[in-house]
C-alpha cells in the first residue's frame, strides 16, 4: 500500500478545488450562453457581461496581491481605477469600492462580450499557474496572502470559500435570471 503524504494530498485536494470552481464559473458561462451576455437584468441593469467584468475587475485586485506576496514584497502595482477611489495607505483594502464598480463598469461598458470574457478566462488562467505553483508550505501558510484574512489559500479553496465573490453573485443575480430565462447548454 502506498502512503500518501497528508500535506501533499491537501495540496492536491486545494488544487482540484480550485479547478472545480473554475469548472462551475465555466459552466455559469455555458448556462447564461454567448448569445444572452448583452440581456440586461442579471444584476439589476447590469447584463452577464457586465457581471462577468464587474468580477474580472475584482479578480485582477486579486492576483496581483497574490503575486505581489509570492515576490516578497510590498511593492503593489498601480491600481487601473483613479488612485483617489483607493483606501489611503493600504492598497489591500478595497476603499470606494462602489465607485470602484462603476468605473469598471463605464471601462468596460464598450468591450464585447467575447473581449470580457476572454480577459477573465485569462485571470482564471493566470490564478491556475499561482495555485498549482505554490508550495505546501505557502498553500497552507495562514499569513501569507492578505486577502485570505487569516486563512490559507489551502483552506479557503478546500471549503469552497476562496471564489466567494462569484459564488455570491451566481447565487443572488445568476440563478434567479437563468430561472426566469432559461439555461443555455
Amino acid at each position: 500500500e502506498v502512503q500518501v503524504d497528508p500535506r501533499q494530498h491537501a495540496h492536491n485536494e486545494a488544487v482540484a478545488a480550485f479547478e472545480r470552481q473554475h469548472a462551475e464559473w465555466d459552466e455559469m458561462i455555458r448556462q447564461i450562453g454567448l448569445d444572452r451576455m448583452d440581456e440586461p437584468g442579471v444584476m439589476g441593469e447590469w447584463s452577464a457581461k457586465d457581471l462577468i467584468a464587474h468580477l474580472a475587475g475584482w479578480q485582477w485586485k486579486t492576483i496581483e496581491s497574490f503575486k505581489t506576496a509570492l515576490g516578497g514584497t510590498t511593492e503593489y502595482p498601480e491600481t487601473p481605477w483613479p488612485d483617489d477611489l483607493n483606501m489611503a495607505g493600504n492598497w489591500e483594502e478595497d476603499g470606494d469600492y462602489e465607485a470602484i464598480n462603476q468605473w469598471i463598469h463605464d471601462q468596460t461598458t464598450d468591450d464585447s462580450a467575447d473581449e470580457v470574457i476572454q480577459q477573465a478566462r485569462d485571470q482564471w488562467n493566470e490564478l491556475r499557474g499561482i495555485v498549482a505553483g505554490l508550495s505546501i508550505d505557502q498553500m497552507e501558510d495562514p499569513q501569507l496572502f492578505v486577502r485570505t484574512e487569516g486563512r490559507s489559500l489551502g483552506d479557503l479553496l478546500r471549503a469552497g470559500e476562496f471564489s466567494g465573490h462569484f459564488t455570491e453573485h451566481y447565487a443572488d443575480d445568476v440563478e434567479p435570471w437563468l430561472e426566469a430565462n432559461g439555461r443555455r447548454f
